[in-house]
């Protein structure tokens, strides 16, 4: 079976750094959406790169099955995000408050969603499952 766009197993651990590496940047307060200082697109790139790493990497048993768990992961983070972000701005429009507005919930919320159903699936539900037969 060819194995087709994942990264090698160790790219979950570089992302995992990457990823690490931008949340604990030192100077949480700064607007990272300015457009004068680079430092923000630096911070957002180093934390997409990082997600896109930890949810593209290949298991150490990959197989039909967790190619299938994989996508079937993607259009279920897909889904939730957007009905997420519809929701915020459903709840804003009615009740006419834009702090409700999606106005942070950036591209970097899908990957996380992502990660969570595809490593709860092939990892977190195997585990309980052997759990609850012992």
């Amino acid at each position: 079976m060819k194995i087709s766009m994942v990264f090698p197993r160790f790219f979950k651990w570089l992302g995992l750094l990457l990823f690490l590496l931008a949340l604990l940047f030192p100077y949480p307060d700064e607007n990272i959406d300015e457009v004068n200082k680079p430092i923000g697109l630096l911070i957002q790139v180093t934390s997409f790169t990082g997600l896109l790493f930890m949810a593209g990497s290949k298991l150490k048993d990959e197989d039909e099955w967790s190619q299938q768990i994989r996508l079937n992961s993607i259009q279920w983070a897909l889904l939730i995000y957007m009905a997420a972000r519809i929701g915020m701005k459903i709840i804003a429009f009615s009740t006419q408050n834009e702090d409700w507005l999606p106005v942070d919930f950036q591209i970097n919320m899908l990957l996380i969603i992502l990660i969570v159903l595809f490593y709860s699936r092939t990892r977190l539900l195997p585990f309980i499952s052997r759990k609850k037969q012992s």
